[in-house]
């Protein structure tokens, strides 16, 4: 008799033991779930923050603009002084740009020629590699 109450006490034990895990496991899942979310939205308004902070404008020349060329994109990668942008060929074009950077009072700190080319509808991304001396600042604008 003695031994059938433990079995019986073992066996709902272990129930209980299980029943104890599966809710701890779906609360787990569930913080590590809520956590996620709010990591997630938080990297995301960081990065918000971020760039408005340091947001650089690109500014097409107006006779670069005459001659078909406009832009999408651009990034500026400060460790190997490049700033990649996205050039869109409205019409064929095979020339050498200079590209300048300034800081947020206009005052000239780097320069950077490329040779592009594209035909009539192309687009793609042209990266400028500027000195190795040039550190892309915060609110910079290239032209």
């Amino acid at each position: 008799m003695k031994r059938t109450a433990y079995i019986l006490s073992a066996a709902l034990l272990l129930c209980s033991c299980n029943e104890v895990k599966d809710n701890t496991k779906k609360a787990i899942n569930k913080t590590g779930e809520t956590i996620g979310k709010v990591g997630s939205e938080f990297a995301d308004g960081v990065a918000d923050g971020v760039n408005k902070t340091f947001k650089s404008t690109l500014t097409i020349s107006d006779d670069l603009q005459k001659k078909g060329i406009s832009s999408g994109k651009f990034s500026m990668n400060d460790d190997t002084h490049t700033v990649s942008i996205y050039l869109i060929f409205n019409s064929k074009f095979d020339d050498t740009l200079t590209a300048k950077i300034f800081d947020k009072e206009w005052l000239e700190y780097g320069r950077c020629i490329a040779h592009i080319s594209g035909k009539k509808g192309d687009a793609q991304f042209f990266d400028f590699v500027f000195d190795e001396r040039t550190d892309f600042e915060m609110h910079s604008n290239i032209l």
